[in-house]
């Protein structure tokens, strides 16, 4: 009992210290980004400052304080900033005795007022992220975004290069 009291409060502990919430943007200069997941597992969606310190920001569900843990073909559309590089981190967890995680980024130069699709697709042990442009509204089309490369951390990158 001890021990089952004291990993619980190591994972409370952990999860109080660990992901704070993304906030979309506000000044106009956003896009649209519908996470979509196309796996047979849960999904935790963030958005990720990877280059700049590995923090992570957790989606909400629009309009609440809620994370977007998506399950099974679920989908999340928030905001983000655009004309600037964009990292989005999907992570999934699976297993009952042996536990797997495989987290995943994608990151790209959203455009202002364009919507874009996350697909996240999870086979055996093989975790891929496609970002396309388009709504995926059926009758619409989706043309495959090119991914870039983050700035390595230690760059001379300011704060500001890494939203």
């Amino acid at each position: 009992m001890l021990l089952r009291s004291l990993a619980l409060g190591s994972i409370l502990l952990l999860a109080s210290c660990g992901a704070q919430q993304y906030v979309p943007p506000t000044d106009g200069i956003a896009a649209n980004l519908t996470v979509r997941n196309d796996s047979d597992n849960a999904i935790l969606p963030s958005v990720g400052y990877v280059g700049c310190g590995n923090q992570y920001l957790t989606l909400s569900k629009p309009g609440t304080q809620v994370e977007a843990e998506l399950d099974s073909h679920q989908s999340v559309t928030v905001p983000i900033p655009a004309e600037h590089q964009f990292t989005l981190v999907v992570q999934t967890f699976w297993g009952v005795i042996i536990r797997s995680r495989c987290m995943v980024p994608a990151t790209f130069v959203p455009r202002r007022n364009v919507d874009y699709v996350a697909a996240f697709h999870r086979t055996d042990n093989k975790c891929v992220i496609r970002v396309y442009e388009g709504t995926g509204r059926a009758g619409s089309k989706l043309k495959p975004v090119e991914l870039v490369k983050r700035t390595a951390p230690g760059s001379k990158n300011t704060r500001e290069d890494c939203r």
